[in-house]
């Protein structure tokens, strides 16, 4: 189904295949293309057919290898990608369809040329990559219609710097079977697909000029690498799928939150700065907020940071799933900021910010919008999302925020203070499971917090169900349900408390039981839920 596509001078591409009448498998002509221009690079891949991108792929198409890429499957649709000097600019085309009629452009939006293009199910989506001379990959989620005379669906393209000199891509198979591509470079590296997300793995080579895919007896699965060191041959096992990549900001970093459905990060970052003043110059820190592609790293076009007010420190921040404001039950992601503002002269802060940023457009068109704020009196040092409400710290009081229409004037958007619970010293951090709050005290362990809704649209209120009363400086608290607390101090300790649910008296009620302790030896800053295993996804 597939055959092979060949550039000739003048601008001719012809698609050759096996099959001839005679039953002999001699190649045959399938069709011509007649550009403008010299043809640069040439692909063709095998997609899955769907309404659009994000379709689930339809199953494994076999388990042999294909050397030359994606195998034949009869549920996909074969198209040929064509690249020219003199354009900037990819063409997109069914192979049963091979005329200049039914070409679809796709422009580069640059004034570098295509160098070697791929086509290839990666994951769940279908992937047009296309590597630059410069070194740079561009990227597009591609829709295939079962018509065979629909056009191609492109989303938004993204960019991503994979070294300096030209790239080659190339298809192959895995050892474990899966589908990838091979970028020939000098820093080679191999993209995958992870569920909907295009990754990408260093290779543990040098200098990769042409790879190629093969499969014989002697060698199963395996790839052949040429440099001007020499030739070797190899095979590529499971993906792995821990990155690290260093992604520079300039600035120091201090919190991070990650809103799926935007496709964005947003980083709060502090440094020094010089500041002028009657005459005299001071240093004075100074927070920014940083909105970030999560695939390229690459920052917002229209709002790539904002600046905060000076003395202003981001203390916490957090993505947190609330009301869009329009009439229903409808919700969308947005990014909660809690800040403090430092002053040398108090013992404690004594104003703070709760802000509420949201994401408005997609693609490059993407950018940061502040949707309302909130001026407290103490500094945000925790916050987490609570029953489609925010739960804050505030110096020594857990609030509870809702987020809604105004009262006063139609359409605008604020933050209502529902509640509040007060007997801390200082709040370090909180965390929830159900109706039950776990609270970390500076000085006083855990304390458990119950909400209790209030009747017939009422506030509801906090209050205290269960306390730790042996004395400790926590550092984190984690609820693992509704019972059971782990938490986490400065002597570099875990532990564990419980409240009875069945206790028959009020003072083993109000208790909370220790449970367990282990020295860990490390201080612990951060506790998140994860998995010893990989999950299936959901």
């Amino acid at each position: 189904r597939g055959g092979v596509l060949a550039a000739l001078e003048g601008g001719h591409v012809v698609h050759l295949a096996a099959g001839g009448n005679n039953g002999n498998g001699a190649l045959e002509v399938r069709g011509r293309l007649q550009l403008e221009h010299e043809v640069s690079c040439l692909g063709i891949g095998f997609l899955q057919p769907g309404a659009g991108p994000g379709d689930a792929a339809a199953g494994d198409a076999g388990d042999r290898m294909d050397v030359d890429g994606e195998e034949a499957a009869e549920d996909r649709v074969a198209f040929a990608a064509v690249g020219t000097w003199d354009e900037f600019c990819v063409r997109l085309l069914r192979l049963d369809r091979f005329e200049e009629g039914s070409t679809h452009k796709q422009a580069l939006g640059g004034d570098v040329q295509a160098r070697s293009v791929a086509l290839a199910r990666l994951g769940t989506q279908n992937q047009l990559l296309v590597a630059l001379g410069d070194g740079q990959l561009l990227s597009w989620e591609m829709g295939v219609a079962a018509s065979n005379d629909a056009a191609p669906e492109l989303m938004a393209g993204k960019r991503l710097g994979l070294g300096v000199q030209p790239l080659d891509l190339k298809t192959f198979k895995t050892s474990e079977g899966e589908t990838a591509v091979f970028a020939a470079s000098d820093k080679p590296c191999v993209l995958y697909g992870d569920q909907n997300r295009l990754l990408c793995a260093n290779v543990n080579s040098g200098e990769v000029q042409v790879m190629c895919p093969f499969h014989a007896a002697s060698f199963p699965n395996c790839i052949a690498l040429a440099s001007d060191e020499g030739f070797s041959i190899g095979t590529i096992d499971h993906v792995q799928r821990l990155h690290v990549q260093t992604i520079p900001l300039g600035e120091q970093p201090r919190k991070i939150a990650h809103a799926r459905s935007h496709r964005c990060f947003c980083v709060a970052t502090e440094r020094m700065e010089i500041n002028e003043e009657d005459g005299s110059f001071a240093d004075v820190e100074t927070a920014y907020l940083h909105f970030l592609d999560d695939v390229t790293f690459e920052p917002f076009a229209l709002t790539p940071k904002v600046r905060l007010d000076p003395n202003e420190a981001v203390m916490s921040l957090a993505c947190v799933r609330l009301p869009d404001g329009s009439a229903g039950n409808s919700t969308l992601e947005f990014f909660v900021v809690g800040t403090g503002f430092e002053d040398a002269d108090a013992i404690e802060p004594e104003q703070g910010r709760l802000m509420i940023w949201g994401v408005v457009g997609v693609g490059d068109d993407r950018r940061a919008e502040l949707k309302c704020e909130l001026s407290v009196r103490g500094c945000v040092f925790a916050l987490t999302p609570f029953q489609g409400k925010i739960l804050c710290a505030v110096n020594s009081e857990v609030h509870l925020y809702s987020y809604g229409q105004s009262d006063g004037l139609e359409g605008e958007i604020e933050l209502k203070k529902e509640c509040a619970h007060k007997s801390h010293v200082l709040v370090v951090d909180l965390h929830h499971a159900g109706d039950f709050i776990s609270v970390g005290d500076l000085m006083r362990s855990v304390t458990l917090l119950k909400y209790v809704p209030g009747a017939e649209g009422a506030p509801g209120r906090l209050e205290e169900a269960a306390h730790d009363y042996a004395p400790s400086w926590l550092t984190q608290v984690h609820m693992l349900d509704d019972e059971y607390c782990l938490a986490a101090e400065n002597s570099n300790n875990l532990f564990t408390v419980r409240r009875d649910a069945e206790a028959t008296t009020d003072e083993d009620t109000s208790r909370l039981q220790l449970q367990g302790e282990y020295h860990l030896g490390e201080l612990v800053n951060k506790m998140v839920p994860g998995s010893l295993v990989m999950r299936s996804a959901e």
